[in-house]
């Protein structure tokens, strides 16, 4: 084909050939096509089941570029799959939308069957020529990491990510957003929609790490137009990157602070500076489990309901004068078993009496109470289970699953889901028992379950709503709603997500996967509180040389008081109030900066080792991982006293460690 061209403003977009090969010059810098090439995964039903197969754009019968002022539009049609020529056609523009903005998107014309599984497109960009020593990736893996062409530490995890189909909206990839940045020039990839979502990382051809987005079909078709915004950049970083996503997010209407949510619910207002209290009651891995079978451990009681009172009793005596506590393993059989109805509560720890007890002292000492809950996973021997109700792929297959503790259990098709949450906590509420939160597990951090079934067949994008309604039925009620890690669908129904962390690898006290940076936080700090693991370095999404408590007080978050999993019993007096004074320290600061935006965040030193984020309120913090220690400054406003004590009690705290 002949080399095609538009331009705008100090923006030029050029196709290069029949499979989408684009490059884009912004102010006579170039940014080219490199990694994997764009391919389109077909299906087609044979032998009564679906099967797929890979087709370049180039592959089609019938190609067609034309250029219309601003737009670049191909066409392609006559595709031959599985033997048969399929009606659909491809509609691909390429669009420059205002100097340095381009977005492109595709839509399908003659959907006649279910014939796109998805679509791989536009291959990733990196710069025709660029200083490698002086460049790097932004990707959005949990928190998400930078990662510098010259960065060869943990590099066997970024090998394994370029190998898999990254789901927006779980871990792998918390925001549909990516970019690159070469010397001062850079680029941001988002999505606009990221229901129908995926992200695919690749290599260029100098080994720069590249990624891009993949549309998936939605019940088979590609149903409606699919975009990208590309944002190339004289001047960026990866806070550029993040703010740029942001302000999407506000456009869109996605965008919901969390003085927002307290408007709707004034019972928000007590996570503010409160430490949150992870308890569990009791454990069950039944024997046929992947977690019995790699554990070999069965049943594992922890507490009543009576001790945790007690427990919560000694830590208010001591200093822990507001918590909000979250309850883990408090049903009938444990954690992660018979969902999604678990009522009566564990009969061994106290049952509806003991619970009760439990609620209404927390009360008492000031503290909120919350639940562990979830309506996603379906247990096989729940006395609710159904198999009609269970989420069906396109051949009629049920998603399964065995390694939680409960065993055999499927996926709940969220379209039924509102009717199990009404259920236990009506029950709740007849047996007396108030519940000021609930943790409704994996809703938020597992992208939208698309179901085939013919009774609730629903989309991908319609599961999230049917999420949505769950969290606001609670939320109506005055329920304090949370669910497990920072999803990018779901972030504007919650009020609190218990994990945000970084990549590590393993996840668990691991590795860093790159250079981390808070790119989430630098988005939606202001949304959604979240809670940090503050003992000792390393842990759950804690790179294993760094403090949790440092990257709590970096981040202006909530602090976790305690391990779940450790009796109290192993902690004097003494250590108890040394603990509690380090978690009011957190506390105190995430008072202090909760409902502000995250405005910046910087590494100060070659090693990456202190760093700098500042807040819209003109709080900034330094941390300094090497030595342990923070500073807390009040920028361009008078320091504020209660604040710089903080930082001294921190600082003779270290000192005593």
């Amino acid at each position: 084909m002949k080399k095609l061209s538009i331009i705008k403003g100090d923006t030029t977009l050029y196709l290069n050939s029949d499979n989408l090969d684009y490059s884009v010059c912004k102010n006579g810098f170039e940014w080219v096509s490199q990694g994997a090439e764009p391919v389109i995964y077909f299906q087609r039903k044979i032998l009564g089941r679906y099967i797929s197969i890979a087709k370049k754009f180039s592959s089609a019968g019938h190609i067609e570029h034309n250029v219309f002022r601003d737009t670049i539009v191909s066409s392609f049609s006559e595709f031959t799959v599985f033997g048969k020529k399929l009606k659909i056609s491809l509609f691909v523009k390429g669009q420059i939308i205002d100097n340095g903005k381009v977005d492109f998107s595709i839509v399908a014309n003659h959907e006649k069957g279910m014939n796109i599984k998805s679509i791989y497109f536009p291959r990733p960009f990196n710069a025709k020529e660029y200083d490698k020593s002086n460049s790097y990736t932004i990707d959005p893996m949990r928190q998400g990491f930078i990662l510098p062409d010259n960065h060869s530490d943990n590099i066997q995890e970024i090998n394994k990510i370029t190998k898999r189909t990254r789901v927006i909206n779980t871990g792998d990839a918390y925001l549909p957003i990516w970019g690159r940045v070469c010397g001062e020039r850079g680029y941001a990839g988002i999505i606009e929609d990221s229901h129908d979502a995926n992200l695919k990382s690749s290599f260029g051809a100098d080994g720069a790490f590249l990624t891009s987005s993949s549309f998936l079909g939605s019940l088979g078709k590609l149903e409606y137009k699919r975009i990208v915004h590309y944002h190339f950049y004289d001047k960026c970083d990866y806070v550029t990157i993040a703010k740029e996503f942001r302000a999407q997010e506000i456009s869109q209407g996605n965008f919901i602070t969390i003085d927002d949510k307290i408007k709707a619910n004034s019972n928000v207002s007590s996570l503010i500076g409160a430490p949150i209290v992870h308890w569990r009651i009791m454990e069950n891995n039944v024997t046929t489990s992947g977690i019995y079978k790699e554990l070999k451990i069965g049943e594992i009681f922890h507490n009543t309901f009576g001790e945790t009172a007690d427990l919560f009793r000694k830590y208010q005596s001591l200093g822990l004068n507001k918590a909000y506590v979250h309850t883990d393993g408090w049903g009938k059989r444990g954690y992660d078993n018979l969902h999604p109805y678990i009522l009566p509560p564990c009969e061994n720890a106290g049952g509806w009496e003991g619970l009760k007890n439990l609620s209404d002292t927390c009360h008492e000492l000031g503290y909120k109470f919350g639940l562990h809950d979830q309506y996603r996973d379906y247990y096989q021997d729940s006395e609710v289970y159904n198999q009609e109700h269970c989420i069906v792929d396109i051949n009629g297959k049920k998603a399964y699953c065995d390694y939680w503790a409960g065993g055999a259990h499927n996926v709940l098709c969220s379209q039924l889901a509102k009717e199990y949450v009404e259920r236990t906590y009506r029950e709740l509420s007849e047996h007396n028992i108030k519940v000021d939160g609930t943790y409704l597990d994996v809703f938020g951090i597992m992208n939208g379950d698309e179901c085939y079934h013919k009774d609730h067949r629903i989309t991908r994008k319609e599961s999230i709503a049917y999420r949505a309604e769950c969290f606001e039925m609670l939320r109506a009620d005055g329920i304090i709603v949370s669910s497990e890690e920072l999803g990018c669908q779901m972030v504007k129904n919650l009020d609190m997500v218990h994990h945000a962390p970084y990549a590590v690898s393993p996840q668990c006290r691991g590795d860093q996967v790159g250079i981390p940076i808070p790119l989430a936080n630098l988005v939606y700090h202001d949304c959604v509180f979240v809670p940090w693991h503050i003992e000792g370095t390393g842990g759950w999404g804690i790179p294993n040389s760094d403090a949790g408590f440092l990257h709590c007080m970096l981040n202006g978050q909530s602090p976790y008081f305690n391990d779940s999993m450790k009796p109290m019993s192993k902690d004097t007096d003494e250590q108890l109030v040394e603990r509690i004074r380090k978690v009011n320290i957190a506390a105190d600061f995430n008072a202090k900066v909760y409902n502000a935006e995250m405005v910046s965040h910087k590494f100060i030193d070659e090693k990456y080792r202190i760093q700098q984020t500042k807040f819209s309120n003109g709080v900034s913090v330094v941390v300094n991982f090497d030595n342990n220690t923070f500073k807390i400054y009040r920028c361009n406003i008078e320091r504020v006293s209660n604040i710089m004590c903080v930082a001294k009690i921190y600082n003779v705290f270290m000192k005593k460690m």
